[in-house]
């Protein structure tokens, strides 16, 4: 076969295109899906103080606070968590060519959870 006629997508020593979308999708998914389920959870079971929790030296609404109200205030820490997930998820699939979308989307939230667990730490 001729130089000429051989297809477009033949190998010539080039590394090939990455695909960003599915790396991307695992990476979100490792957030969504707790996320979803903690909303889930938070609707059912969340807000009330158990009599259990309103034990000595706790009154019943320090022991009840409401799990939403957790969250809301640790969103700029999980919008960090994310963001930088979603860049080392990049970073992962331009460096490791051989990682499949799902082992590659999984390092790169628990390497961007631990980045950001670690700067909260450092901060406080």
């Amino acid at each position: 076969m001729s130089p000429e006629e051989q297809p477009e997508d033949a190998d010539d020593g080039e590394p090939a295109d990455r695909v960003y979308a599915p790396v991307l999708g695992v990476t979100l998914a490792w957030y969504v899906v707790p996320g979803l389920l903690f909303v889930f959870w938070s609707m059912l079971f969340g807000g009330g103080a158990a009599a259990s929790a309103c034990g000595p030296g706790l009154t019943c609404d320090q022991a009840g606070d409401d799990p939403r109200l957790a969250l809301i205030s640790a969103l700029p820490w999980l919008g960090l968590a994310f963001l930088s997930s979603l860049l080392t998820a990049v970073l992962l699939r331009m460096i490791a060519t051989t990682w499949r979308a799902i082992s590659a989307g999984t390092a790169a939230a628990v390497i961007g959870a631990g980045m950001s667990t670690l700067l909260l730490e450092l901060i406080t």
